[in-house]
Order: structure tokens, then C-alpha cells, then sequence
């Protein structure tokens, strides 16, 4: 027991400061929820479990189930999770910053709520977002269902929705709310919350810049399949690259461009 005593007296402090680092606690969470999000989705994709969305997008879009409660839960969870895979990595950076800041404010002394309660007010947006995917999806599959779409019109309107997507990246609020989302700082310079309920709210404020920065490419999922592993890789990377990349915003704009280009050949093919 004496001899047990000083390495307990050295593990404390370590074990204490580990548990009150919010940013060490940030990136361990932000880094499991990553794993376990595109775990669920690989799995998904792959038609593990009893349930699987099987979309595959408005080119020949299939008629899999019929919807109840317990499907509609089902399909807004794959949404709120697929949302988050998508979405963390492009918004680790200005989550890490809040937890820089938040360890900050402690060390002078000021009271400052966690950065995973602004996290959590980010994915609120998200799943905001993510219900009404599920709505869009029900919608899609019964018209699909009572047969008043056809495949080749399908893929005409999946082309316009890539249109659309692609001329949107050029549109004033795209660049507002890019900008935003690149650009942080001053956001949270000028409204930095002292309490967590505050803390939820900012998050989710910022988490509708991101919703206003990157719905359309979301809305593309419809059209590539919403249970397509790669498509949604391919489009969080995008995301990613928006936000985080040198030139991200040129990257926004190429990727515009690249987005008519295929709805305009989706549409006349």
C-alpha cells in the first residue's frame, strides 16, 4: 500500500487534468462520433440489419417498404446520422476553436460552457435538416409507389436538381454563409456565451449557416442514392474542402460548375 501511494499521487492530477481538458475531451468525441457515424453508414450501405433504406436515388428509384412509425424513426436517425458523419469534419475546426477559447476563459477565471454542448447545438440544426429529408424521402417513394414517375422522368428531374445545386453555388447567401463558416472567429468574438443553454443556441446558429451553406449539395443525395457510401464520402469531402481547403472557395465554385455540367448531361441523356 506505501509503495502504491506516490504513483496514485501522480496518476490523479493526470487523470484530473485529462477529464477537465475540454479540448482533449472535444477531439475524443468528435473522433469516436466520426467512427461510429460512418461505421453505422457502412453498414448500412452494405444491408446489414433488418432495416436498410435501399434508395437509390431518382434514377430508378426502388419501392422497398411501406412507412410506419417505426420506419420513419429508422430512416430520421440513418439522416441525423448520416448528417453528422458528413458534416463534423468541416466543422471540427470552428468546435476545437470554441474549445480553445472555452479553455481560455477558465484560465482567467471566467465561467464558459463546454464545446461539446456547442456541438450538440450544431447537430440540432442538422437534425432540424434531417427531418425534413425524411419527409422528402417518405414523399419520393410514394410518388414512385403509385407509379407516377418513371424512371427516365426520374433522372430529368434528378438532373435538375443538380442544376440547381450547381447555380446555387454562385448565389450571394452560398458565399455569405461560406464565408461564415470559413471565417468563425468574429462570430464568436462577438457573442461568446456564458452559459450552456446559450452555448446550444450559438451552435445551432452557426449550425444554420452550415445548413444554409451546404443544403443543396445534401439535397443531391436524392439523386446519387441516399444510401451510397461513396456518393456521400465524395460529398463530404466536398464540403469539407469548402470550408477547410486554402481556396475553398473556388472550390465551391468548380464544383458549381461541375454540378450544371452533369445535370445538364443527366437531363439530355
Amino acid at each position: 500500500m506505501l509503495q502504491e501511494a506516490p504513483a496514485q499521487a501522480k496518476t490523479r492530477p493526470l487523470l484530473t487534468r485529462a477529464l477537465t481538458n475540454d479540448r482533449a475531451l472535444t477531439i475524443a468525441a468528435l473522433v469516436l462520433m466520426l467512427v461510429l457515424a460512418w461505421a453505422y453508414l457502412a453498414a448500412m450501405a452494405a444491408g446489414m440489419g433488418d432495416f436498410a433504406s435501399g434508395m437509390d436515388g431518382l434514377i430508378g428509384y426502388p419501392v422497398l417498404y411501406l412507412w410506419d412509425a417505426r420506419i420513419f424513426l429508422l430512416s430520421l436517425a440513418m439522416w441525423g446520422i448520416m448528417m453528422a458523419g458528413m458534416m463534423l469534419p468541416g466543422a471540427a475546426p470552428t468546435i476545437l476553436l470554441f474549445a480553445a477559447i472555452t479553455m481560455h476563459q477558465r484560465e482567467a477565471g471566467n465561467a464558459s460552457p463546454s464545446a461539446l454542448v456547442f456541438a450538440a447545438g450544431y447537430l440540432a440544426a442538422w437534425a432540424a435538416f434531417s427531418l425534413l429529408c425524411v419527409f422528402g424521402q417518405w414523399g419520393l417513394q410514394e410518388v414512385f409507389a403509385a407509379e407516377l414517375l418513371s424512371p427516365a422522368a426520374g433522372a430529368r428531374i434528378g438532373g435538375g436538381v443538380f442544376v440547381l445545386a450547381g447555380l446555387y453555388q454562385f448565389t450571394p447567401l452560398k458565399r455569405r454563409c461560406l464565408s461564415h463558416c470559413r471565417s468563425p472567429l468574429q462570430f464568436l468574438a462577438g457573442r461568446w456565451p456564458r452559459r450552456s443553454f446559450a452555448a446550444f443556441g450559438v451552435g445551432a446558429h452557426h449550425g444554420l449557416y452550415c445548413v444554409g451553406c451546404c443544403w443543396p449539395a445534401m439535397a443531391l443525395l436524392f439523386v446519387g442514392g441516399v444510401m451510397n457510401f461513396l456518393w456521400a464520402a465524395a460529398l463530404a469531402a466536398l464540403v469539407l474542402a469548402e470550408k477547410a481547403a486554402p481556396r475553398g472557395e473556388w472550390v465551391a465554385r468548380i464544383a458549381g460548375a461541375g454540378f450544371v455540367a452533369a445535370g445538364a448531361w443527366l437531363s439530355i441523356a
